[in-house]
């Protein structure tokens, strides 16, 4: 048996963990939320951290402590330094203090500070953030299914956001859809008609949505899901996954017969294999690897460029020309690949550091995820994010680094393993005995 302190003073965990769920609810528009470019899930995470960073180092809040395997705590904090030294890389590359700076340096911090989100989010109870994260893909499906069916239009109010209320963000919207459906069957209490039905509805969107990114991100996630659950070999599981997938199939042709346009996997499908020779069709993936390739020519024009990057600020995109290629808007930085996009701001060296980073936590995660069935709701989640990323703007945007962090947190840590004491905690609340699998 693991005893542990009584948590009462718990509020700021439950605040950072609140700032991180904005994402999920809201998708691309919940994470622009705020007012004078201060973003409400960034200063919602930033007031919970300094509190519980302080609360915890005075002794008057419960101890920093995390329940987590300590191999996959070692491997957690090896993977944030490699992270950190790259985020030091591109600070010491960056050219002046402005926004894009920032923006660029967040995605850093914030994977940096997984092992803290580790210690924050255990405080605050890994079953209730596991429940509220479900519940805020809900809220995602609950405007997100009525947006695209036309029901419900944007709402522009520039004042709290600087992006359209109710904008779809296709790559995202349909990872975080698809969790809403695993999660629904896998998680929640809800009755079997009702699981299946919302489900159904979310593979629907998923299967009939216009980003290959996003099918590429919802199909990872189911694939990862069913190898960690072995759903099939679960009779009641087996006929949830069969009856959910008929009922797929039969949302997803009722709707596009009415919507009268091909599929959205089928436009994907075609996308993916590059059809069309005409480069300046931002939409094919030939234009996308044309413009990868300029990226990389520009970044080896220089030595120091290639293995340390411009820096933080930096705009690799609009200098390698390869601006014109994705969509001739000003406005896009990202290179729709994390990894040329890091590659123009740390260089070689960086991308090469966050990757392996990034991988660490990846299988971390999906090895979690087989620890109880609460880790596996999440556990391929960090995976999807990630093959997203790869073909799309997703890690390196608000809303893709903080659901990323926040799954693989909940994947990795589990009540059943005692918790690691903290440095500052007091002698009472160390290491208690705890038997999980044979291992103490």
């Amino acid at each position: 048996m693991i005893l542990e302190p009584t948590v009462s003073g718990n509020w700021h965990s439950k605040l950072a963990l609140l700032g991180l769920l904005v994402p999920v609810a809201g998708g691309r528009w919940g994470s622009h939320l705020g007012i004078g470019g201060l973003f409400l899930s960034d200063a919602l995470v930033a007031t919970g951290l300094l509190f519980y960073g302080s609360e915890t180092l005075r002794g008057k809040s419960s101890p920093s402590k995390v329940a987590i395997e300590p191999g996959a705590w070692r491997n957690l904090r090896f993977a944030s330094a490699l992270v950190g030294v790259a985020a030091l890389i591109g600070g010491l590359r960056v050219g002046a203090l402005d926004r894009d700076s920032v923006r660029d340096v967040a995605p850093f911090v914030y994977l940096a500070l997984t092992p803290v989100f580790c210690r924050c989010i255990s405080n605050a109870g890994l079953a209730r953030a596991t429940g509220w994260i479900g519940y805020a893909s809900m809220v995602h499906l609950a405007w997100y299914l009525p947006t695209r069916v036309g029901v419900l239009n944007e709402v522009a109010i520039p004042a709290i956001s600087d992006v359209p209320i109710f904008s779809i963000r296709n790559d995202f919207d349909a990872v975080v859809t698809a969790f809403a459906g695993v999660w629904i069957l896998m998680w929640s209490r809800v009755g079997l008609v009702g699981r299946t039905l919302v489900a159904a509805v979310c593979a629907a969107l998923v299967v009939s949505g216009p980003s290959r990114a996003g099918l590429v991100g919802g199909a990872v996630l189911l694939v990862g899901t069913c190898v960690l659950k072995r759903p099939l070999r679960h009779r009641m599981h087996g006929h949830l996954v069969a009856t959910a997938a008929f009922c797929a199939g039969a949302v997803t042709a009722t709707y596009l017969a009415l919507r009268g346009s091909l599929p959205g996997w089928a436009v994907s499908a075609g996308r993916l294999a590059g059809t069309g020779n005409d480069l300046s069709a931002s939409s094919t993936t030939s234009a996308r690897v044309e413009a990868w390739r300029q990226i990389w020519i520009y970044t080896n024009e220089r030595d120091l460029r290639i293995a340390l990057g411009d820096g933080f600020g930096s705009d690799v995109v609009r200098d390698s020309g390869a601006q014109a290629l994705l969509s001739g808007s000003e406005t896009v930085r990202q290179a729709h690949n994390v990894l040329f996009t890091w590659l123009g701001l740390v260089g070689l060296i960086g991308v090469s550091l966050v990757a392996v980073g990034v991988a660490i936590m990846c299988l971390v995660s999906f090895r979690g995820g087989r620890g109880s069935s609460r880790q596996a709701v999440t556990a391929a989640l960090p995976v999807s994010l990630l093959a997203t990323s790869l073909i799309g703007v997703v890690l390196e945007s608000p809303f893709g680094y903080q659901v990323f962090v926040l799954s693989v947190v909940l994947s990795c840590c589990d009540e059943a393993w005692p918790p690691l004491r903290s440095r500052w905690a007091p002698a009472e609340f160390g290491l208690a005995t705890a038997d999980r699998g044979g291992q103490g």
